[in-house]
Formats: C-alpha cells, structure tokens, sequence
C-alpha cells in the first residue's frame, strides 16, 4: 500500500503555493502603485473582479468537486483516468459557453474606458478553465504546483518592472498578469500525463459529476459575489481611486488569509477520504489539532495588521493610499472570522458531504453584503465596503458554527480562540507602546513588528508547553528534521 502524503510536508508546500499566488504582485506593489497610480489599479481591479465572475462560471464547483473525488479515487489507476477525463471534459464544454459570452460582454457591454482591459482578462478566465490544481490537491501532491507557480511568479514579476515604466503602462501590466496564469497552467497539463491518461468518457459518467458540481458552485458563486461586491459597487458608486484602495488594502488580507487557510486546504482530500471510511475519531482529533494552529496564526496576524496597518500602508504603497491604512485595520478582523468558518467549511462540510449547510451559509452573506454596501459605500466610501465585509464573514461563520456545533469539537475551539485571543491583546498592547520610542517612519514599523512577533511567539510558546506539551514536542522535532534535511543541523 502506498505511504500517507506527509500532512506536514504539504502544509509547507500549501502555505507555499498560497502565498505564491498572492506574493508576487505584493512584492511589486509598492513599484506598481506609484508608477500607475490609484485611478489605473483601480481600473485593473475593476476588469479583473469582473473576469473573476466569468472565470466562477467556468470552474463550476470543479475545486471543490474534483479534490474530494480524486482522493477516494486515487488508489484505483483505471477509476482515477476515468475521473480525471469525465470532470475535465464536462469542464470544457461548460466554458466554451462562458467564454462566448465573456467576449460579448467585454466587446458590446464593458465602458469603452477600460474594453481593452476587459479582453485582456481573457487569458486569465483561460487560465482558470486550464486549471489543474484540484486534480494534485486530490493527489496530495502540492510540491509539483508550488514548484511550477514559483517559476512562473518570479518571470512575471522580473517582467513588471523591466517594462512596466510609467502611467500609461496600464495594458501592458493587464497583459503580463493574465498571460503568468495562463503559462502556469498550461505546464500542469503536461505533468498530469505522468498520473492519467485522458480518453473520451461517456455522456452519462460525464454528465453524472454535473450535479454536485453544480450544489457545489451555488456557494462558490455566493463566496465569490461577496468578495468581489465590494470593488465593483465602489467603482460604480465611488470611483476607481477608492477601488484602488480597497484593492492594496485587500493584497495584504490575501497574504494572511494564505497563511491561515493552506491548512484547511491540505486536509479537504485527507478528511473526504477519511468521511468515505466513516473514521469519525480521527477526522474529531485532526479536526481539533488543526484548529489549534490556524487560531494561532489567525490571531497573530489580526492583531499585527490591527497594530501597524494604519502607517504601514502609505509607507509601502506610497503616500495617496493614506485611506488604504484604515481600510486595512478593519479588514483585519476579517482574517479570523475567515479562518475559522474555511476551517469549519473545509475540513468538515464538503469532506462530509454537508454542502446545504454551505451553501445556505455563503449566500446569507450575500444578502447581508450586498444591503450594507448599498448602505455603507455612498457615506464611507472604501472603509464603508471593508465594514460590511467584516460583518458579512461574521454572518457567515456563526452560521455554519451554528449548523456544525453538535459535530465538531468546539471546546478546544472556543477554549483556543479566548487563549490566543488574549495572547494578540497583549502583542497590540506591546506593539502600540513602542510609538513613545524616538523612532519614526520605518525604523519604527521595524521595530514593532519585531517585538510584536517576539511577544506573540513567546507567550503562545508558554502556553502550548502547558496545554499540549505533546504538540510543541511534535513541531520542534518537525523542524529539527527539515533543518538536518537542509543540512543547517547534525
């Protein structure tokens, strides 16, 4: 029999691939932001949010569908080709529709101002129908797309900033963003080979994956209307420069929530698996061990952005995106409310098949979204959106909290979330007192994030020694063994 994927190992390579996604163009947004200014990144925002609709469409539930299919499945060669050529079939045929009616959208619907961006998006809706991200998730194997996306990210990124020059730049910055996923993708086609071979499948197999793919995009579609709401409704509302602050505020939620999901994601294909198999004792204690780590990296980068947001954000993205920095204080609260309701979501209600739960949860937050924004965006602008997502998350997890309460180990939650939660009090605290410090501008941000993590990581050290000895053991000797791996230890 096969060895277990390393859950550990895939953690890493998923906390990689999570913030690959998302790293690159934080790297360059402090170049971006003053080179085309607030109004074009608004602009891009605006077409890519819309394309993100589309690009919905063609996955269909596919993410989701796909990775807990192909992990019961995995271990049979025949069944797992079968599969693979069933979903990526239907898949195709889906978005050959949404692609004709993408193209009419951006040819006769988009304002003539930002047409040509919106055909530039094309590529990335490209990239999404090309995905293959589900079909190695399933596999368990997130070392091969964390390998090919970092390739892919440091080309385009080294592209950004030898042509992208000044204001005006705007189509080509479009053009290498959305070309860099479609290459990414298009490498994966040829890996997969070395997994399955694709051949025709019949139209019922094909036709049968057409259902759940479809309980599975209501939700999906209900998460990504929520999200992406706010950017097009302060476009229409507002105005592009108040995209464009939501929008860098937004980059930096991206890079926590990164962090704080690739745990979740790692454990969907274990735990479908594990639901298929009616193991229900070791689905409670993954469920409980996981919590323990995705509160503690939830309430540790909350209370950082809660602490510096308000100067870092003008420091990195340059002195307009002053009303960034209070967009992002709020938006952080966001992080933890988002990570526990992706724990709950993920680790239990698609593994086990509960996915009414899901999807009357998501789209609860679309209702409440879409009120506050009508409400909240004409009076506060920006900070008016980031509101509105704040207690449209809060919505949606208790909810899904509410509907999970009898199945999941909520002591050791709740029990975390207060211990943790005090832990980032006491970080805000300590980072906050460090403003009487003679320092200023950047010396500063340096010098708070350093104690503030030092804070942090000591005082949740302290307590994990106390509460789960065992776990602490678990993670040095985990770390002991990447090191010697990386021959920095004998």
């Amino acid at each position: 029999m096969e060895k277990q994927p390393s859950i550990k190992l895939n953690f890493l390579y998923n906390i990689s691939y999570q913030i690959l996604l998302v790293i690159s163009p934080l790297i360059v947004a402090p170049y971006i932001s003053r080179v085309l200014g607030d109004a074009n990144i608004g602009t891009y925002s605006y077409t890519y949010s819309m394309a993100q609709y589309f690009s919905a469409l063609c996955a269909l539930g596919v993410n989701n569908h796909g990775n807990r299919t192909i992990s019961v499945c995995r271990d049979d060669p025949k069944k797992l080709s079968s599969t693979f050529s069933e979903i990526t079939t239907l898949k195709f045929l889906i978005a050959a529709f949404v692609l004709t009616a993408y193209c009419l959208y951006a040819g006769f619907v988009a304002d003539e101002s930002y047409r040509v961006y919106s055909f530039l998006q094309l590529f990335y809706i490209l990239s999404i129908v090309l995905d293959l991200h589900w079909f190695f998730a399933g596999l368990e194997k997130f070392k091969i797309t964390v390998m090919r996306l970092f390739i892919i990210k440091v080309l385009s990124t080294i592209c950004i900033f030898l042509f992208v020059k000044k204001e005006t730049d705007l189509m080509l910055y479009t053009l290498i963003m959305s070309v860099s996923f479609l290459i990414s993708e298009l490498y994966l086609w040829f890996v997969a080979r070395k997994y399955v071979k694709w051949s025709m499948p019949k139209w019922k197999d094909m036709m049968g994956h057409l259902k759940p793919m479809l309980i599975l995009f209501i939700p999906i579609l209900a998460v990504d209307l929520y999200r992406m709401m706010d950017k097009i409704m302060l476009g229409e509302m507002v105005s592009m420069n108040s995209v464009g602050q939501y929008e860098n505020a937004e980059k930096i939620i991206k890079i926590c929530l990164c962090v704080v999901t690739a745990l979740s994601s790692v454990m969907l294909p274990r735990m479908a698996k594990l639901s298929a198999e009616n193991d229900v004792a070791t689905m409670r204690k993954y469920h409980g061990n996981s919590m323990k780590v995705i509160l503690a990296l939830a309430c540790a980068l909350a209370g950082g952005i809660l602490a510096v947001g308000k100067p870092f954000a003008p420091m990195f993205f340059g002195v307009e995106f002053v009303e960034c920095g209070y967009v992002l204080e709020i938006l952080a609260v966001s992080v933890l409310l988002i990570a526990w309701s992706n724990m709950v979501r993920t680790q239990y209600l698609i593994p086990c098949h509960r996915d009414r739960v899901y999807i009357i949860s998501v789209w609860c937050g679309v209702a409440v979204n879409l009120v506050l924004n009508l409400l909240l965006i004409p009076k506060f602008s920006a900070m008016g959106a980031a509101i509105a997502t704040v207690i449209t998350e809060f919505v949606v997890c208790v909810v899904q909290t509410i509907y999970s309460w009898k199945d999941l180990p909520m002591d050791v939650f709740f029990r975390n979330l207060i211990a943790y939660g005090a832990i980032a009090a006491v970080m805000f605290a300590a980072v906050k007192a460090m403003t009487l410090l003679p320092l200023s501008g950047a010396l500063l941000l340096v010098v708070q994030v350093a104690v503030g993590a030092f804070v942090y990581l000591a005082l949740a050290f302290v307590y994990l020694w106390f509460s789960d000895r065992a776990m602490v053991l678990s993670a040095l000797k985990g770390v002991k063994k990447i090191l010697k791996k990386l021959h920095l230890v004998h």
